[in-house]
């Protein structure tokens, strides 16, 4: 259960944090230093800048991992959570500042709600307590963080756009690969 693995790795990094004050800015990503640093691409992926941060992202692996795992394998599952986090990183380089400290999972995260949004569309979620289906969803996750993407927030919503972009082109490559009836009868 990778998705499991992932979030007990979050969660005991999380604490790690709390004990060592020096690990977040050792291991956080920083664009200036992304080349020199490589090991930061990932290791960024499991820090987080609060219980609040590490919550919200917990909280969706644990809710859209488990789907995605099931319907793709736990090895395309780490592949895709890793490729998806780390092409979020590259888009922190291009788009945040040089030396603000980027951290946490959910450009891995988004990689992993699109992709699912593409292999299982019509999965019925609560969003916001309103019914819908996950491709509505996922197209209005990528609405707010386009309109956000020039407020003073601290959130890295390019990071969001680049992992849903790699989610939805591997969920894409995916689909591709298997059967076509395999999604006749499956939402």
């Amino acid at each position: 259960m990778a998705w499991l693995q992932i979030i007990a790795a979050c969660v005991a990094v999380f604490f790690l944090q709390m004990a060592l004050p020096g690990l977040t800015n050792s291991f956080a990503f920083v664009p200036a230093n992304a080349f020199s640093h490589p090991w930061t691409f990932v290791t960024s992926l499991f820090l987080h800048g609060g219980i609040t941060h590490l919550f919200f992202n917990m909280w969706a692996l644990f809710m859209f991992g488990p789907l995605l795992e099931r319907r793709i394998g736990e090895r395309k599952f780490y592949a895709l959570y890793f490729i998806s986090g780390i092409v979020g990183n590259l888009a922190f380089v291009f788009f945040y500042p040089a030396h603000v400290l980027g951290l946490g999972a959910s450009g891995a995260i988004f990689g992993v709600i699109g992709a699912l949004a593409v292999l299982m569309p019509s999965l019925p979620l609560l969003f916001f307590f309103i019914p819908t289906q996950l491709w509505v969803a996922a197209i209005f996750w990528v609405a707010i963080d386009l309109f956000l993407t020039g407020s003073a927030d601290d959130v890295a919503h390019y990071v969001h756009l680049a992992g849903i972009a790699v989610g939805v082109g591997w969920g894409m490559l995916l689909k591709k690969q298997e059967p076509p009836e395999y999604y006749f009868g499956q939402g």
